[in-house]
């Protein structure tokens, strides 16, 4: 009887050894950019977290999404100490490996205090607004190469960077401290509704948007595989109507077709 216990156990033992081996964690990165990647282990963590989890818990991933500051996530996962950061458009990140498939695409928010006058109609109706903006964040087309000709001017634009970047610069915009708040239009209005400044603050965005995604490092020897798995993925929830589903809980619709929020 104890010689069968004891083989018994080793069976169990080398049953065991392969289903109960851990299995590989990507790692993500990004500061806080809700909806897009929210609280790590909230019932909402963001409807990225939520397809990133889905398709890759099937190809037999694990997920280790973690928040930092932007600059800090671009870098560690750069050098290759995380496999992905989360939001990007392809300025942000060159030389990273991007998917096929984009994880939404972003327009530009403005943020101004209520009963300010500004409205925006092209770059140069920013000319003699003091900006706020999070370090390292990239925009596109016109404004962008506007806001990069402002770089180093103080007295312009001033940079937030660390954790709760976006919500210091929305309250030195309450305190009058800067005059315009820019952002990606999704998560600056929600901030505002969630810090509720609705009454002191006025929201407007631009009617454009440019597509972004989970970029991998260029230091993994896996990122043109992952960045495939997404792909394909993204392209499977859409087809099932299960990326339709996931969005619904953020109040969202599919991305692909439109531009803006």
């Amino acid at each position: 009887m104890r010689v069968r216990q004891i083989v018994s156990a080793a069976a169990l033992l080398l049953t065991c050894a392969l289903p109960c081996a851990a299995r590989p964690v990507l790692a993500l990165r990004s500061d806080l950019w809700c909806p897009y990647n929210c609280l790590p282990g909230a019932d909402h963590p963001g409807y990225a977290i939520e397809i990133m989890r889905i398709i890759f818990d099937a190809s037999g991933y694990d997920l280790d999404y973690q928040l930092m500051n932007w600059t800090r996530s671009i870098d560690e996962t750069r050098q290759g100490r995380a496999d992905a950061v989360i939001g990007a458009i392809a300025t942000d990140v060159p030389g990273f490996v991007l998917p096929s498939e984009p994880i939404g695409r972003s327009s530009t928010g403005f943020a101004v205090r209520v009963g300010s006058d500004f409205h925006y109609t092209g770059p140069q109706s920013l000319d003699g607004e003091v900006i706020g903006m999070v370090a390292n964040y990239e925009f596109y087309g016109p404004l962008g190469d506007y806001l990069h000709t402002l770089q180093g001017d103080r007295s312009r634009i001033q940079y937030l960077s660390g954790d709760g970047a976006l919500a210091k610069n929305l309250l030195k915009l309450v305190a009058g401290r800067v005059d315009v708040v820019i952002d990606d239009a999704q998560v600056l209005h929600r901030l505002i509704h969630e810090l509720q400044l609705d009454s002191q603050v006025a929201f407007s965005q631009v009617e454009r948007g440019v597509p972004i995604f989970v970029a991998f490092s260029p230091a993994s020897p896996n990122a043109a595989r992952y960045a495939a798995i997404l792909s394909a993925g993204v392209r499977r929830l859409r087809a099932s109507g299960r990326l339709a589903a996931i969005l619904a809980r953020y109040g969202l619709e599919d991305w692909n077709g439109h531009v803006g929020r």
